[in-house]
């Protein structure tokens, strides 16, 4: 599975009282074409390595 990355945002969500910015992890296979969303709360490196994570848990390592 070949995977393109990008991030999108800043959006503006309101949790309850407080808003908040939040920014979409984006990874695209390069194959199909299928896209696979994970918001994460900051553009930090922990934030990329959580999304990361979920990502291959769900869909698999990248090659």
């Amino acid at each position: 599975m070949r995977v393109g990355l990008d991030f999108a945002g800043s959006l503006h969500v309101k949790d309850s009282e407080h808003l908040q910015n939040v920014y979409i992890c984006l990874f695209t296979c390069m194959v199909t074409r299928a896209v696979h969303l994970e918001m994460v709360m900051d553009m930090t490196t922990i934030s990329f390595l959580a999304a990361f994570l979920r990502f291959i848990a769900r869909r698999g390592r990248p090659s």
